[in-house]
């Protein structure tokens, strides 16, 4: 959603721009177009509309086609129309979802899809977060877990350092497994 204030000859007002498939066009046919679809009866009865089609959603007040006139003078209002919307939580869902099986072998519990969302939605980077959940109690409690199973042992400070590093890397915790499984202290229990 883009807000777009202006100051004009009536005074100040506020555009408002929805966009989904149709990309902002510039001068003349992009205003011809807006003035066909909204037929113009904003303008005319001086007081705010909005307009839909399968396209895009205009909402304007009356000084709507005056400043859509700048647009080709203006390239930082063409730039702010042009950006991409802010990211909403709910876009991280299946980043977050897919960190939980794949660090904590498991699925996501809603307070924390909600919170790790949250933190990417406000600028976090995906990388750093997938490290806070391979760094949790919890998945240090599987790795020691995953240690005791397979070796008989608890995990040492070493180990655990190695192996909650692999995880905020890339690794899963099932590869994890696989490589304990596969070390040699592994090989000479069985024997």
């Amino acid at each position: 959603m883009k807000f777009l204030d202006w100051e004009g000859a009536r005074g100040a007002g506020r555009a408002i721009l929805l966009r989904s498939r149709l990309a902002i066009a510039q001068s003349v046919p992009y205003i011809a177009a807006c003035w066909l679809i909204c037929g113009g009866s904003a303008l005319a009865v001086e007081r705010e509309g909005c307009r839909e089609t399968r396209e895009f959603v205009l909402c304007f007040d009356t000084d709507w086609l005056r400043y859509y006139n700048q647009l080709d003078r203006e390239f930082e209002w063409r730039n702010y129309l042009q950006e991409d919307t802010p990211p909403e939580p709910e876009d991280y869902y299946n980043d977050i979802k897919l960190i939980y099986r794949e660090v904590l072998g498991r699925e996501a519990d809603v307070d924390g899809l909600i919170h790790w969302s949250d933190l990417l939605a406000n600028g976090a980077e995906l990388s750093r977060v997938r490290e806070s959940i391979a760094n949790s109690p919890e998945s240090k409690e599987n790795i020691d877990r995953i240690y005791q199973e397979v070796l008989g042992r608890s995990v040492d400070e070493s180990g655990l350092q190695t192996w909650t590093r692999k995880l905020a890397t890339g690794a899963t915790l099932l590869e994890i497994r696989q490589e304990i499984e596969s070390s040699q202290e592994a090989t000479d229990s069985d024997r």
